[in-house]
């Protein structure tokens, strides 16, 4: 068996695994892993966000699971078996923001329409609110894209 730590900027060398990663996909899925992280910790890692995933089937510990798979975009020295291993919680926690959150996002936030909800009084508060509903679907569609991408490149 090959290792799977992969130097950035060198040749990668390969031993320990079964995920053999090559020069150019893991300069890919390094940039795939920053991508990610941006968006994640701009949109998804927030405890205003943090809040709304309360009351769905997502694992407590799926954040600080992201936040270590993420923490890989900006190390020098890459493991890709580690990156592998952790790919299911990336898929998991993205289904279940498309499965679960995204259709009752104006919900969750307090601003639907069919609920009548009296607690956002404060004009600033409900338009923040507004454009974080209007936004999500863009930027969970992005993220979606970005992890398949990832993904995709570990089965190449």
């Amino acid at each position: 068996m090959a290792d799977s730590t992969v130097a950035f900027g060198g040749d990668p060398g390969i031993a320990g695994s079964d995920v053999a990663v090559s020069d150019l996909s893991t300069e890919e899925i390094r940039q795939n892993l920053r991508c990610l992280k941006n968006l994640f910790e701009t949109y998804f890692d927030r405890n205003w966000f943090i809040l709304l995933l309360e009351d769905l089937p997502i694992d407590s510990n799926t954040m600080t699971e992201l936040r270590e798979l993420l923490r890989h975009e900006s190390s020098l020295v890459f493991d890709a078996s580690e990156v592998y291993e952790r790919l299911p919680i990336l898929e998991k926690f993205v289904t279940g923001l498309n499965r679960y959150l995204l259709p009752s996002i104006r919900e969750k936030l307090g601003i639907s329409g069919f609920v009548q909800n009296q607690r956002y009084r404060d004009k600033r508060q409900i338009l923040l609110r507004k454009f974080v509903a209007y936004t999500f679907p863009v930027n969970l569609a992005e993220f979606t894209c970005f992890a398949a991408r990832l993904k995709e490149l570990f089965r190449d």
